[in-house]
């Protein structure tokens, strides 16, 4: 027996304890990761939500076939896929639609005013909020005993029925999602504040509003469009102003509304005499707190 035949036992080893040592660094999140990818490419239903499912569940497969030494052809097409299924996410992706000046007439329009921007080409926007919102009816009662699989199931059919109705909106499409940052103060992030959706109605001059305060999970378009038609019905414009994940009940939550207030005023668009503050779930923190600070600010609650 020559030496490399002795040495073969011993590098074969060292390959195994390699292979597993990189799995145990990477494979564990390309598992997680790739488990949750996998499911948002069944359940998703947009073409992009597709992609980006398949984008992420086949990028966690190639790596953790890449921790074992997959052929090098095989680790290619896998990466291809990925990238190619991403490519078309980030070719898709809306921009966002930021207004600096706010346009008369209904519609969603995104303001931007405090240190926050819009992350174009982030996780959140380029999969759909539609897909996002699915994607959670599904992974929930693995987490939460009190929604049960029917309830779920419903609360979805309701998701599809809503996002239906305001894709067909261009502006509701362009304004693409802000949850990014909900995901990035959940994650040991800022709780990002400084950003407001606003549905004005279609009348003239200075309008009344509804400040809506989001729940939980952070602010969802989808929110807005059910609100939008009793509110617009009254004359009253919709203002939805983001803080993070929507944890109200920390000290920035107050601010956001303080600077929402504050940027609705300089614009000359609203009537803020007649303002009503609204909430839903989490956001009764937010409700609580706003009318305890200023409590002859609000017409209702």
């Amino acid at each position: 027996m020559n030496a490399d035949q002795a040495d073969a036992p011993a590098a074969a080893r060292r390959r195994r304890a390699r292979a597993v040592g990189a799995f145990l660094i990477f494979g564990g999140p390309a598992v997680f990761v790739g488990f949750v990818a996998l499911i948002l490419l069944i359940v998703a239903e947009t073409l992009r939500g597709e992609a980006m499912g398949l984008a992420f569940a086949a990028g966690s497969a190639t790596l953790i076939a890449a921790c074992f030494g997959l052929r090098r052809v095989m680790l290619g097409v896998g990466f291809l896929v990925s990238a190619t299924a991403l490519a078309f996410a980030v070719a898709t992706a809306p921009d966002g639609h930021g207004v600096a000046t706010l346009h008369d007439g209904p519609g969603l329009q995104s303001v931007w005013f405090g240190s926050s921007r819009f992350s174009r080409f982030g996780i959140a926007n380029l999969t759909p909020e539609r897909d996002q919102a699915v994607l959670a009816t599904w992974l929930m009662p693995l987490v939460d005993a009190v929604l049960s699989a029917d309830e779920a199931a419903t609360f979805r059919g309701s998701i599809s029925a809503i996002y239906t109705e305001l894709e067909a909106d261009p502006s509701y499409q362009r304004a693409g999602s802000i949850q990014g940052l909900a995901y990035g103060e959940l994650l040991g992030g800022d709780d990002a504040r400084g950003q407001a959706y606003v549905d004005l109605a279609d009348q003239p001059g200075k309008q009344p509003a509804v400040v809506l305060i989001h729940g939980f999970g952070g602010s969802l378009k989808g929110y807005i469009w059910v609100l939008r038609r009793v509110a617009h019905a009254h004359g009253y414009a919709i203002v939805a102003p983001a803080y993070g994940a929507g944890l109200w009940y920390n000290a920035g939550g107050l601010d956001a509304v303080r600077d929402t207030l504050e940027w609705m005023a300089s614009t000359g668009r609203f009537d803020m005499e007649r303002l009503v503050l609204a909430g839903l779930s989490n956001g009764a923190y937010g409700v609580t707190a706003a009318y305890l600070d200023q409590p002859e600010r609000w017409r209702g609650v």
